[in-house]
């Protein structure tokens, strides 16, 4: 196995982790490419890149954050989508890298939503 699918502790990593690495690269590369006015966003593949960082972003948070992981994913998705409106006011690269944050949250908050459903009921069960 190619020792990029291998965690640290050199296991095959599931094939949640693999939907990850897959969400964070549509995400890196679809915002750079519609930064640089290359692609728009909401006309590849008929549902657009941001549908599907939202359907990826349900699944990681459904299949890859475990209990002891959910406080940081929560802060994770309050910092991408309170954090990325910073970015616009710089100048180019703002421009640039506003639609790749913008992907980060299309990306963070389905995932952190439903993490933070799971915690609000593992509470409600103790």
């Amino acid at each position: 196995m190619h020792k990029l699918l291998k965690s640290k502790s050199g296991r095959a990593m599931g094939w949640s982790a693999i939907v990850f690495l897959v969400g964070l690269g549509l995400a890196v590369i679809g915002g750079l490419l519609s930064g640089l006015g290359i692609l728009e966003l909401k006309s590849v593949i008929g549902l657009g890149i941001p549908t599907v960082l939202v359907i990826i972003g349900g699944i990681i948070g459904f299949a890859n954050i475990e209990s002891d992981e959910a406080v940081k994913m929560l802060l994770v998705a309050l910092i991408m989508s309170g954090g990325s409106g910073v970015v616009a006011y710089l100048g180019v690269f703002g421009k640039i890298l506003t639609p790749v944050f913008t992907n980060f949250i299309y990306l963070s908050l389905p995932a952190g939503l439903i993490v933070g459903v799971k915690t609000f009921l593992d509470i409600a069960k103790n």
